[in-house]
């Protein structure tokens, strides 16, 4: 078999699942799509699984939200010269304002969040001479499974403030 291309936002495999704003919604409101790309074939322990957390309602109660934090966090954003939206200004916003709060209430479930944006280039047919190459910008947020006991007592300091 071929290698199975992972989501950009997954850069290792310690990130169980995503939320991804979305790209295009043209007739509606734009919202955070649920993306899962864990294997359980490959023998996953499902009590490591985003799927199965307890924690798994408590984020989702903010992120789906469509008049919450977290998406006004998305829609709040500038544009630039081609409108296309800058969203280092959303991962910042999200990380500062929003994280800390999400992070103390599921670290004791073994997970955590983060804001990640990246760009993505596409090819865009422009008829019968061609086409052009151009940037898409996403955001979205990570859900990082914490390995061990260590990388929970850092989530919990992560926001500076000592906690008991």
């Amino acid at each position: 078999m071929g290698n199975i291309c992972k989501p950009a936002w997954k850069k290792t495999d310690e990130f169980k699942a995503a939320y991804v704003y979305e790209e295009f919604a043209f007739c509606r409101p734009k919202t955070f799509v649920y993306r899962c790309p864990d294997n359980k074939s490959k023998g996953d322990d499902l009590t490591d699984s985003w799927e199965t957390s307890p924690a798994k309602p408590i984020v989702e109660e903010q992120i789906l939200d469509p008049l919450g934090r977290c998406i006004q966090c998305a829609q709040e954003v500038p544009v630039d010269c081609c409108r296309q939206p800058d969203y280092t200004v959303a991962v910042e916003s999200f990380n500062r304002e929003i994280a800390p709060e999400l992070n103390r209430k599921i670290q004791s479930f073994g997970f955590e969040l983060d804001g990640f944006q990246w760009m993505e280039h596409r090819f865009v047919s422009t008829g019968q001479y061609g086409g052009t190459v151009v940037p898409i910008p996403h955001f979205c947020i990570r859900v990082k499974k914490l390995e061990n006991d260590k990388d929970m007592d850092e989530a919990i300091t992560m926001d500076g403030r000592d906690h008991e």
